[in-house]
């Protein structure tokens, strides 16, 4: 039996936490970059263009919205390369009522500028596409939109560490966890129509 990735197992774990279906969205169109040296980033990006993964986006949720048309909270992740083409739905007009974005990469200051939906990012400290400085401009748009946003940030981890961090370094395993949780508790707080969640 073939082993599940990663990210198929954080979903199953999100699916049990919050009792929602979880679906994942391939937006790689079966391409994930390998960090076994098989590929180059140089070789692997003009597969992955925005123009093509805007427009598998586009696709899934069209068919998303007349599938399950009575979905009344919907709540998303962007790990990565996937925090890019999530922020577009976390507009006032967006589908998202919550977002999450872990180690987010190549996400502009336009689309930050436009999100109002409340966002939960988990960064690494250690993170070359999302360093120091853009943490920090991004955090600040968000507070200067009055987004409601949490910020954490990571020490000891790198990018990817939520789904390809190794679980046996215990910094890595606490902020992986954490991250999780965050999210997972971040979902509940927000999702207005849940039992649990409901103000008192």
């Amino acid at each position: 039996m073939a082993s599940l990735p990663p990210q198929a197992l954080v979903a199953d774990r999100f699916a049990a936490c919050l009792g929602y279906p979880v679906i994942i969205m391939d937006i790689l169109n079966g391409n994930p970059f390998r960090l076994d040296g098989s590929m180059t980033f140089e070789s692997w990006t003009p597969k992955h263009t925005p123009e093509l993964t805007h427009a598998i986006t586009k696709k899934f949720f069209d068919a998303f919205k007349v599938k399950f048309p009575d979905t009344v909270f919907l709540a998303g992740i962007g790990y990565c390369f996937g925090a890019k083409y999530l922020a577009p739905y976390l507009t006032s007009e967006g589908l998202f009522d919550a977002g999450a974005f872990a180690h987010p990469s190549f996400v502009s200051s336009e689309a930050l500028e436009a999100i109002s939906k409340p966002l939960v990012l988990s960064c690494a400290e250690e993170d070359k596409i999302f360093p120091r400085d853009l943490r920090i401009k991004s955090q600040e748009i968000l507070e200067k939109n009055k987004v409601h946003y949490q910020f954490d940030l990571f020490s000891h981890v790198s990018h990817g560490f939520t789904v390809r961090g190794d679980l046996s370094i215990p910094e890595v395993k606490y902020a992986a966890e954490k991250a999780f949780t965050d999210q997972v508790l971040w979902f509940q707080y927000h999702d207005k129509t849940s039992a649990c969640c409901a103000k008192k």
